[in-house]
């Protein structure tokens, strides 16, 4: 994975952000809530409270480029 893929995602407080088992992403905050549906292969893990990481779970060229996309949408 690149170097950017590999950084921890910060999540600001008030803001909370889940995945279930079908690549569903739902990000709730204060001003909304965000719901994304991405490749399930894309697997996120918190590591505390403010931080979640994103991690691969089949390697390919493609999926690759879709970690950043994913890294995209949550900052945003």
């Amino acid at each position: 994975m690149s170097r950017i893929g590999k950084l921890p995602i910060s999540i600001p407080a008030g803001v909370t952000v889940a995945q279930d088992k079908d690549g569903v992403v739902t990000v709730k905050g204060p001003k909304g809530e965000l719901t994304q549906k991405v490749d399930p292969s894309i697997k996120m893990t918190r590591l505390n409270l403010r931080l979640m990481r994103t991690a691969l779970l089949i390697l390919s060229r493609s999926r690759l480029s879709m970690v950043f996309i994913v890294r995209l949408l949550i900052i945003w």
